[in-house]
C-alpha cells in the first residue's frame, strides 16, 4: 500500500468472530431470549459502537484506497498479502469443505428431536398466550423490516416479552445450543482428516506472518 501512495489502516470490518457476536448471531436468527432486552428492543437488534461506525470508516477512504487493497484482477495488495502467507488453492478448498461440513452439522442440529420437542412446547406456551406462532422465527421474519435504533410499538414489544419468556421456561435456547454444540463435535470428529489439513495449513499461515512481521 505504501508503494501506491497510501498508508494502511487496517483490515476495517473483518474480525474473528467472539462469544458476544456468536450471541448476536442467535438473537438475529431466533429473536430474543429474556424479557428486559425483548420489552427494550423487541426483535431489532442493540446498536453498537461497531454497527454503528462501520458506514463512517469506509466512507473515509481516500479515492483509490479500495482499488488497491483489492481489486477486480485479483492483484491487490490484499491478494498480494494472502499469497505470501500461503492461502492458495489449497486452504480456500480446505475451507470450502470445511463450510459445507458445517452447513450440514447446522442442519442436523435443528432436525433433532430435542428441537422438535422443545418447539413444540414453545409453541404450545405461546399459544397459551393468545399467539399461533409455531417457531420463534416467524415472528423475528414478521418484524424484520422495523428500522434498528428506532422502538418496538406495543404489539412487537408484547410478542417479543412473551416469546422470551416462553423461551425461559421451556429452555428453549439451552435447547438450541446444545444441539448445534452436538451436532458440531459429531462433525469434527467424523471429518477430522480435513480439520487436521486446516490445523496444518493455518499453522503454516501463521508461521508465514510471524516470519513477515519480524
Amino acid at each position: 500500500m505504501t508503494s501506491q501512495g497510501f498508508e494502511y489502516q487496517g483490515d476495517v470490518g473483518a474480525s474473528d468472530e467472539s462469544a458476544g457476536e456468536a450471541d448476536a448471531d442467535f438473537a438475529a436468527t431466533w429473536g430474543p431470549s429474556d424479557e428486559d432486552t425483548a420489552r427494550q428492543y423487541g426483535y431489532a437488534a442493540p446498536i453498537t459502537a461497531n454497527s454503528e461506525g462501520g458506514g463512517a470508516a469506509s466512507a473515509s477512504y481516500p479515492s483509490g484506497y479500495i482499488h488497491a487493497l483489492i481489486n477486480e484482477e485479483n492483484t491487490g495488495c490484499i491478494d498480494q498479502a494472502d499469497a505470501r502467507l500461503g492461502y492458495g488453492d489449497t486452504w480456500f478448498s480446505a475451507m470450502g469443505a470445511y463450510e459445507k461440513i458445517r452447513d450440514d452439522a447446522d442442519a442436523k442440529a435443528l432436525a433433532a428431536d430435542k428441537v422438535h420437542r422443545v418447539m413444540q412446547q414453545w409453541g404450545t406456551c405461546m399459544a397459551n398466550r393468545g399467539y399461533t406462532n409455531r417457531d420463534p422465527r416467524e415472528l423475528v421474519g414478521e418484524y424484520a423490516d422495523r428500522q434498528a435504533g428506532t422502538s418496538p410499538d406495543t404489539a412487537e414489544q408484547k410478542a417479543a416479552m412473551a416469546d422470551a419468556a416462553c423461551k425461559v421456561s421451556t429452555g428453549f435456547m439451552q435447547t438450541i445450543r446444545e444441539s448445534y454444540a452436538e451436532a458440531e463435535r459429531q462433525a469434527v470428529s467424523d471429518n477430522q482428516a480435513t480439520m487436521d489439513q486446516i490445523k496444518q495449513l493455518s499453522e503454516t499461515i501463521y508461521a508465514n506472518a510471524k516470519r513477515e512481521l519480524a
